[in-house]
């Protein structure tokens, strides 16, 4: 589904470091919760629930803050980067191409079909199971 190189926290391409640098100066509406938060840790957000929010920052780290009042950010595990930055592909989509590139052996997820994303009725849920990237890397061997 997705490929591309698949960057690591702290390794953005120059072009993509220097447009989260512009979204972040970007003023935003007094009611968007999860931009406000965001600019306030120096990024912009990737997603944004009852819970709190993920946001990437210039360096390519991508962080989350409660919204429960505590005003503390916390590193996102490296397991949840590519979940974080396929729900920010919704609001910036040149976010793309820090998406891990689909590896040799890969297979299509038989849970969402390839699609990242669970159709349940209306709702579009984004598939736990690949980590909404569609693919799956083939299976290790003992």
């Amino acid at each position: 589904m997705h490929g591309s190189a698949g960057y690591r926290s702290g390794m953005l391409p120059p072009a993509i470091e220097a447009l989260i640098q512009a979204a972040v100066a970007v003023d935003v509406r007094d009611n968007d919760l999860p931009a406000k938060i965001s600019r306030r840790h120096g990024g912009i957000p990737l997603y944004g629930d009852m819970g709190g929010v993920l946001l990437l920052r210039p360096d390519g780290t991508i962080w989350e803050v409660p919204l429960d009042g505590a005003d503390v950010a916390t590193p996102v595990a490296a397991d949840q980067r590519a979940d974080a930055l396929v729900r920010g592909i919704r609001r910036y989509s040149w976010l793309a191409e820090l998406l891990p590139k689909i590896p040799a052996g890969a297979t299509l997820c038989t849970d969402c079909h390839g699609e990242g994303e669970l159709q349940l009725g209306t709702a579009r849920p984004f598939c736990g199971g690949c980590h909404a990237l569609g693919w799956r890397p083939a299976k290790q061997s003992p």
